[in-house]
């Protein structure tokens, strides 16, 4: 799967639009200081896997690539043909082709205990998605 930043796509959308977490203080181990998700997607145009790869920059240095895909696991089952393997696909998960350092587990839970519970942000996903699909 070949991922593609959707700041390239639509620069003007992701710099207005692209998450950011401050960390007032350490936290989980976590330094302090502003923490930028980062959205890539598939730039297969025959695949519709409805997934993102978020890769997570602190200071220029990305300390995680956490997947996600927002649709129900039933969904992954069928795409991916693989029960065992849709749950990997839905994720979260940190991605194994992605980077990843001493701090992508905690990331990964802050991302799970936080990011995931704000509905706004998840249709965003969904409609950057939709807007990199249809880029031309």
């Amino acid at each position: 799967m070949m991922m593609g930043s959707f700041s390239n796509i639509c620069p003007d959308i992701a710099e207005k639009e692209t998450r950011c977490i401050t960390i007032m203080n350490e936290k989980d181990g976590l330094p302090k200081g502003e923490y930028f998700l980062l959205e890539s997607y598939c730039n297969d145009p025959k695949c519709d896997c409805r997934r993102v790869f978020i890769n997570v920059l602190h200071n220029d240095k990305i300390l995680a690539t956490i997947g996600y895909g927002w649709e129900n696991i039933e969904f992954y089952e069928e795409w991916i043909g693989e029960p065992d393997m849709a749950q990997d696909v839905k994720g979260p998960i940190l991605e194994l082709t992605g980077q990843h350092t001493k701090y992508s587990k905690t990331l990964l839970r802050l991302f799970e205990k936080v990011i995931l519970r704000d509905k706004l942000f998840i249709d965003k996903l969904k409609r950057h998605y939709k807007m990199f699909k249809e880029s031309p």
